[in-house]
């Protein structure tokens, strides 16, 4: 039986990379063919991550011109761990053979699979991922089985404005798990 998973897998994180290497040794383990769907949200693509890192740190024009060795140091060391991080993917992580970039591509061409899985990361954590990733509810399986291995809300209380969506979205999961307390109390109080 064939699981495709999706988690923030592309990210200069040790411990993003850490729990997908683990999820997939969990579920292989188990006798599951799991595929981890190669996906970045916008701001999660290098070209980003070194906009964000390196012009964050400058306030404006003039600080940038006064520091252009330090900058290009600094997008050299982010090319580095990005290669790292990305290298242990490609060794160790069984992924699609399709790299998506948005929601709307995944529905175009989703992965095919028997089960969907969200991993274990901050996959419905609206704050953290710049507000709703649809991808990351499963949304694009259309009719499949839907599965939270081990998800992190990181919040005690959806937002306002949130709440509904992610709501609809969670209760078309036939099985789910937490990572954290709160979550499980969190999702207990709107059944």
């Amino acid at each position: 039986m064939k699981i495709s998973i999706i988690t923030v897998l592309n990210t200069i994180n040790y411990g993003s990379v850490l729990q997908t290497y683990a999820t997939q040794k969990y579920l292989s383990d188990m006798g599951f063919d799991t595929e981890f769907v190669d996906f970045s949200r916008k701001d999660q693509k290098y070209g980003q991550i070194v906009k964000k890192t390196i012009f964050s740190k400058r306030n404006n024009l003039k600080q940038m011109i006064k520091k252009p060795i330090k900058d290009a140091l600094d997008i050299i060391s982010l090319g580095k761990s990005y290669r790292v991080f990305r290298g242990f993917l490609n060794r160790n992580i069984k992924m699609s053979k399709i790299s998506y970039g948005s929601f709307e591509e995944l529905v175009v061409n989703p992965p095919l699979a028997d089960i969907y899985c969200t991993g274990s990361d901050q996959m419905w954590n609206s704050f953290w991922n710049n507000g709703i990733e649809k991808s990351f509810f499963l949304d694009y399986a259309q009719e499949k089985p839907r599965i939270a291995f081990c998800t992190s809300i990181g919040m005690t209380e959806f937002p306002i404005k949130d709440k509904e969506i992610l709501l609809r979205l969670i209760k078309k999961y036939s099985f789910i798990s937490v990572r954290e307390k709160s979550a499980e109390l969190l999702l207990k109080k709107y059944d």
